[in-house]
């Protein structure tokens, strides 16, 4: 038979950490700026890096990655460049 204690139970930390990890869900600590997108987070920085190092149009982000086998229309790459600007500005990664 159990013995119910009643009050305040004194804890060593051990014990305290083992608790509040057992009874907690894992949290997620890093969750992908590109997460929404059709293509993978690599192609999309690709895209954002090329455009912003090289000074390039999006027609020539375009001709590039069509050179490296990947599909898309320089409209995409706008969108990508953009919507990935405005999240960075946002996250204070960018200062322009």
């Amino acid at each position: 038979m159990e013995r119910q204690i009643k009050g305040i139970v004194r804890l060593p930390a051990e014990d305290v950490i083992r608790l509040f990890l057992q009874h907690t869900s894992p949290m997620r600590t890093a969750v992908s700026l590109y997460h929404r997108h059709h293509f993978p987070a690599e192609i999309i920085s690709h895209c954002v890096w090329l455009y912003f190092r090289f000074s390039l149009s999006f027609r020539d982000v375009e001709e590039m990655l069509a050179m490296r086998g990947v599909s898309l229309s320089y409209e995409t790459v706008r969108e990508v460049v953009i919507g990935s600007t405005i999240i960075c500005r946002e996250l204070g990664l960018l200062c322009v």
